[in-house]
């Protein structure tokens, strides 16, 4: 019914099962990028505004070479810096985690690539919050580096293993650039794509079924109707089946 209700032909559908006693629909209408922040920093809470993201496309290996980017927090304690990079070693964790838990700084370690489906990660949150990442490749120097590259967002919610970021920049060509990739790409490859279009198109349904082999059926059903409704055209109609129960998205 809240499918019903609120989809449309535009909307996203996935499935998951979770650790959940009955199914579960979660709508979100924000892009979502797969992030996570580095083990062992907690954050004070998941909900931030006013949010600075310095990217980098390495690894931070070494305190000094932040140093900018602490002094920059330390003088704008009303803002957020999401320190965005592949790896943290243990020093630079450490001083992060000191500074930030004494309220002398506000940067949150995030990292990207720790899984297949976040390697690329760091193009996509590009596309919606804007900035410019430090690159060897460009020749840039992190220690040296403009705090003034950080994209920006006004409002971000952290889960797990997820940034939902409110944009502040139109990632259309974007997102086309994917869908063309997805129509010329193999099977694995297209999964993964698709996964990446679906959270930054910033419209999804996101259904969590409990684990338990009755809901087989379910999954099987939605799976089927959503492969359905993606080879239809934009005003298309999909029926989906979900024991007696029948609706359409």
């Amino acid at each position: 019914q809240q499918i019903r209700k609120y989809g449309n032909p535009q909307l996203s559908v996935s499935v998951q099962r979770a650790p959940v006693e009955k199914p579960l629909l979660k709508f979100v209408s924000t892009p979502r990028v797969r992030l996570k922040i580095a083990e062992g920093f907690i954050a004070k809470q998941n909900k931030f505004n006013n949010c600075n993201f310095f990217m980098v496309n390495g690894a931070v290996s070494s305190s000094s070479e932040i140093t900018k980017l602490l002094h920059h927090s330390f003088e704008n304690k009303e803002a957020t810096y999401f320190l965005v990079c592949k790896s943290f070693n243990n020093e630079v964790l450490y001083t992060l985690k000191e500074n930030y838990d004494r309220g002398i700084t506000n940067v949150i370690p995030v990292e990207f690539g720790f899984d297949l489906n976040s390697i690329n990660s760091l193009v996509d949150l590009h596309s919606i919050v804007g900035g410019l990442p430090v690159s060897s490749d460009l020749g840039d120097v992190l220690s040296a580096a403009d705090i003034s590259r950080s994209g920006f967002s006004d409002q971000v919610i952290v889960d797990s293993q997820s940034f939902n970021i409110r944009p502040s920049k139109d990632n259309k060509e974007h997102v086309k650039r994917l869908s063309k990739q997805i129509q010329e790409s193999e099977t694995e490859k297209r999964k993964l794509l698709s996964k990446r279009l679906i959270a930054l198109r910033g419209n999804a349904c996101n259904v969590y079924l409990p684990d338990r082999s009755s809901f087989d059926s379910v999954e099987l059903n939605i799976r089927h109707s959503v492969l359905l409704m993606n080879q239809m055209s934009k005003h298309g109609v999909c029926e989906l089946r979900a024991g007696k129960n029948k609706f359409y998205i």
